[in-house]
């Protein structure tokens, strides 16, 4: 897995990551191996990580996600709701 770009956003409390996720004659990773794999790797909860999208493109052996890392699942669920209440 690499980091293709990482911004800390103080305002929302969180981490948001682009990472190329290498899969050479695999199917695309799950949201769930994904998970597991940042929360290992960047020591978070599963419950404060949220994968926006898992992006592969056709002949690629790599697959684009966007990931966002809460500081606490109670701003992950804040953020949340602040999005809803716009709709």
């Amino acid at each position: 897995m690499e980091i293709i770009k990482k911004v800390d956003n103080k305002f929302l409390n969180r981490t948001e990551l682009e990472l190329k996720i290498p899969h050479k004659n695999q199917p695309t990773p799950t949201r769930e191996w994904l998970k597991s794999e940042i929360a290992k790797e960047f020591k978070a909860e599963m419950e404060n990580i949220k994968i926006k999208y898992i992006f592969s493109q056709k002949n690629r052996d790599y697959s684009i996600a966007k990931v966002h890392i809460f500081s606490d699942k109670n701003q992950k669920k804040d953020n949340k709701n602040k999005t809803q209440d716009k709709s």
